[in-house]
């Protein structure tokens, strides 16, 4: 773990936190001084007085994600005015991955329940990687051909798992921090990101480095801390045949965050490299860039109010620079049944629906930009084209579900979602990722479990065969 120690006694206390694999402070650029050079962060009276290099080993297979955040709390804690039972109020600007490692701290330690006693005030992250990141899914051995990535070190296996699209570790921490209520805590957060690729930095493995939407590493929706999140069942009410579909309903309503978080998109900054890199580009003298700007922008909020005018600001200014640019949507499937068994990538089949009818192969062309399943979860990531999928055939969406076993003792019945456009338009939103947790009715055959009468002669039931009648029909 490294990062930046940026020291004012006075009024402000400033860390910089990049990456696990980031092996000199020339991963920040110069960001840390174009900020105190800049005449807007006069009043912030920042001061460079104390610069602290912290290592830490990543790039084993060992360490976990929750490891570097206790790891961060003791290296907080051994900071110069600071205690093992005293934190000073404190701002961070984080970039990449060093943006859930802050959040797993700040779940960690405060949680919803002691959130207003947390010394963090502003936390500016930089390209995140709060949803996942498309290259995750490449490997080590591969991934340390990126220097883009993680400035040409592996990260290990612990860290690729959680950087992975639909992992456990983002779906657990989104879920948990998705109603936090930041600013009544006194927590100001904002997400930067570029969109713009450095195509003189890359080494083109994959079209995953110049992906639209994305800044070359982190998609935009990848980044952004404004999800929702969809709870549906099936309807284990419905008389099940063999061949019969039964509807997927709403457990609860959609749910959004608690407040809007502050997004800010550029076109002109990439996720690394000399040349547009959000951070490394960036000179001492550069103090009218837009990133330099909006941090002391950001630095300088202390009021949900004023929180409010920037974040209204930020998205008006988005607005503009992708007027030019299509925008995407993350869609996670979570499939698991009533028993909470998690079903795999084998053992299910996702189709997608539109129309009058509700058939596959209905939906516009080129609607859908990748798809990822990860192994460890089983999770199914799509990447959507926002603007296509609000321009579906007779405005009706939905999506099928065929998991397996289909047949014998134990048993799923095909499932269906099906909404209209303007269902669909309200929670499909761009640059937002959506996270779909979807619960199948487990069904057991009759003939599972049976007793009969005692008899002298034994009874086999070897062979015995699946009744296709389902217990929760009787």
């Amino acid at each position: 773990l490294n990062f930046l120690y940026i020291y004012s006694g006075a009024h402000l206390n400033l860390i910089f936190i990049h990456g696990w694999s980031s092996t000199s402070t020339r991963t920040y650029g110069e960001l840390p001084k174009a900020i105190t050079n800049s005449p807007q962060a006069r009043t912030l009276n920042l001061k460079i007085e104390h610069i602290l290099l912290s290592r830490y080993i990543s790039f084993n297979d060992q360490i976990t994600m929750l490891d570097l955040a206790r790891a961060l709390d003791f290296a907080l804690r051994d900071l110069p005015g600071n205690s093992e039972n005293h934190i000073e109020p404190f701002s961070a600007i984080t970039h990449s991955t060093g943006g859930p490692l802050i959040r797993i701290w700040l779940d960690h330690y405060y949680g919803r329940k002691n959130l207003d006693k947390t010394p963090l005030q502003h936390c500016i992250q930089l390209a995140h990687v709060n949803n996942g990141s498309a290259l995750a899914i490449l490997g080590q051995s591969r991934l340390t051909r990126i220097r883009s990535f993680f400035n040409g070190v592996e990260p290990g296996i612990e860290i690729l798992k959680w950087l992975q699209l639909g992992s456990n570790g983002q779906w657990y921490l989104n879920h948990e921090t998705h109603t936090y209520d930041y600013l009544t805590a006194g927590i100001y957060p904002f997400i930067l990101i570029g969109q713009g690729i450095d195509e003189s930095f890359y080494d083109f493995l994959n079209n995953y480095l110049t992906e639209p939407g994305s800044d070359g590493v982190v998609r935009i929706c990848g980044a952004n801390l404004n999800i929702t999140l969809l709870h549906l069942r099936q309807n284990p009410h419905e008389p099940l045949t063999p061949s019969s579909t039964t509807k997927l309903i709403s457990a609860q309503p959609p749910k959004t965050n608690t407040h809007p978080i502050a997004l800010r998109v550029y076109n002109q900054y990439s996720h690394s490299g000399n040349n547009i890199g959000i951070m490394t580009s960036i000179k001492a003298n550069d103090i009218q860039q837009p990133i330099v700007c909006d941090i002391i922008a950001c630095l300088h909020i202390n009021t949900p109010k004023a929180y409010a005018t920037l974040r209204d600001s930020f998205e008006q200014t988005t607005q503009k620079e992708q007027q030019q640019t299509d925008r995407y949507t993350m869609l996670v499937f979570n499939i698991r049944d009533n028993e909470q068994q998690q079903l795999g990538k084998d053992q299910y089949d996702l189709f997608l629906l539109a129309g009058n009818e509700y058939k596959p192969n209905r939906l516009p062309k080129g609607f859908l930009k990748d798809k990822q399943f990860n192994e460890h979860t089983g999770r199914l990531t799509l990447y959507l084209d926002t603007s296509k999928m609000h321009c579906v055939p007779d405005q009706k969406i939905g999506f099928r579900i065929i998991a397996r076993p289909d047949q014998g003792f134990i048993r799923y019945a095909p499932a269906e979602y099906r909404a209209n456009v303007q269902h669909l338009t309200s929670i499909i939103q761009p640059n937002q990722t959506i996270y779909t947790d979807i619960i199948l009715h487990r069904n057991l055959d009759t003939n599972l479990y049976q007793f009969g009468p005692a008899s002298d002669d034994p009874i086999e039931f070897k062979s015995e065969k699946p009744s296709r009648n389902n217990i929760d029909d009787n």
